[in-house]
């Protein structure tokens, strides 16, 4: 890939994660303002570091989903049995 743009794509990166970021912490403002209570506005911030996370770690999920793909491709080990052979 290009240098150049391979930099212009890491930018385009950290500008939608700080989008998401703001987008996190309005929605816990919202959530705040329209409920006034602390297990709702608990719950939403559980739920925006879920969601910062694994937009943060979105490589990690492709490295699993691409080991449990591999893995399809292979055969399960034979294991003997008492009345095997007979």
């Amino acid at each position: 890939m290009i240098p150049w743009m391979t930099e212009k794509l890491a930018e385009i990166r950290q500008l939608i994660q700080g989008g998401l970021v703001v987008a996190a912490v309005l929605f816990i403002g919202h959530v705040w303002w329209k409920t006034k209570a602390l297990i709702p506005t608990v719950g939403a911030m559980l739920l925006a570091g879920i969601v910062l996370w694994g937009t943060a770690n979105i490589q990690w999920f492709q490295d699993q989903i691409g080991k449990e793909m591999h893995s399809l491709g292979t055969t399960a080990p034979v294991v003997p049995t008492a009345g095997a052979g007979r």
